[in-house]
């Protein structure tokens, strides 16, 4: 596969984004499963994208959920930082890093969330351009954010890969035109960029 540049998504490839497992290091199951379905909210989704206000998405969620005031003060405002890094995909960049390939990352985050991660890990050091849902108010699978990164960064279709877990949004990105592979594991990652 010839590929020059690659676009990743973060949560569930270069950091581990499970709210569910998360939150159940800290709730009972049936809490942890209650806050996280609101993150699959459209909602949730307008929060990513930038257009929703964390105090608001809070008030909001206190309507649907009113026993868990302070679980869902920490879902909103905490949650990001227990995200953990999947050292196996962090090294795949490294490895592509040194073949002189370009990295981007094409994520769907909250500004809070991101701002904190980003600071957090040096790893993203590596990436040569970002485009970050809530900035840009546009999420994926929606065509206009694979359009955006497409255009800000002169990327050669022909030669770019984008990476994601999320089926629906590779496919968005094929229908786009972009090569794209769905992200199960780092091994078979590895072995689909032939590294």
């Amino acid at each position: 596969m010839r590929y020059d540049a690659l676009i990743f998504d973060i949560g569930g490839v270069l950091l581990n984004w499970d709210p569910e497992s998360i939150l159940n290091k800290f709730y009972d199951k049936d809490i942890s499963k209650k806050l996280s379905d609101l993150t699959l909210t459209k909602r949730w989704a307008e929060y990513d994208r930038g257009l929703e206000d964390r105090e608001n998405l809070y008030r909001y969620f206190i309507k649907i959920e009113p026993d868990y005031p302070d679980e869902i003060r920490f879902l909103i405002f905490e949650i990001f930082k227990y995200m953990e890094v999947l050292d196996d995909t962090i090294e795949i960049l490294y490895t592509l890093k040194k073949k002189g390939k370009k990295l981007y990352l094409l994520s769907n985050f909250t500004q809070l969330g991101f701002e904190y991660v980003y600071k957090k890990h040096d790893f993203f050091n590596m990436f040569d351009g970002k485009v970050i849902s809530c900035y840009i108010n546009l999420i994926k699978p929606e065509k206009e954010i694979y359009e955006h990164i497409h255009r800000k960064y002169s990327l050669n279709l022909d030669k770019t890969i984008f990476i994601d877990d999320n089926d629906t949004n590779v496919k968005a990105a094929l229908d786009y035109g972009i090569k794209s592979i769905k992200f199960t594991k780092a091994d078979k990652l590895k072995e689909d960029l032939e590294l």
